[in-house]
């Protein structure tokens, strides 16, 4: 359609649209991290809450048995669901985490739990006390990749010293 008073046709000019595409990517390129990020969080919250279910269970398991046992150490031997219990050895899988009970060498006695990422090289720990600590770049070979944020900082948790390991 043209315009009246120019005699020109109406539209955008390549140049206006090239700004407008660069103007997009940028502010693509800085909300994408973002939102890996929350992403993340949203997904470790699922493994917040099962690995509390875990610990629970452990504890209720050493109750029974009157002392920390190696028996309690074992997936089969908890109150868990038989549905939540996987096909590996001693551990419960979900979509986006493995989770395993810690058979107290690994990461010491004070843990019970631990969560491994699948999409990258990063877990998450359960320790006696309830706390929580966290680790990334362990050389898991759950994940492959590598988280490009620190895990500890994103998820609120103390920094630790060794952190934990999923390996």
């Amino acid at each position: 359609m043209k315009n009246r008073s120019t005699g020109r046709l109406g539209g955008f000019t390549l140049i206006e649209l090239l700004v407008v595409v660069l103007i997009i990517g940028i502010l693509s390129a800085i909300a994408l991290p973002q939102y890996q990020k929350a992403v993340t969080k949203a997904r470790f919250a699922e493994a917040f809450t099962n690995l509390k279910v875990m610990a629970e269970a452990i504890k209720r398991c050493e109750l029974e048995n009157g002392k920390a046992s190696a028996h309690c150490r074992r997936v089969e031997n908890l109150d868990l669901l038989p549905s939540q219990v996987g096909d590996c050895l001693n551990c419960v899988e979900s979509p986006t985490f493995v989770y395993s009970v810690d058979i107290g060498g690994m990461n010491g006695e004070e843990y019970l739990a631990f969560a491994a990422y699948k999409k990258a090289e990063a877990c998450l720990c359960i320790l006696r006390d309830g706390t929580f600590t966290a680790g990334q770049g362990e050389g898991c070979s759950v994940g492959g990749k590598t988280l490009d944020f620190d895990l500890n900082k994103l998820l609120g948790l103390p920094e630790s010293p060794g952190g934990c390991s999923c390996c």
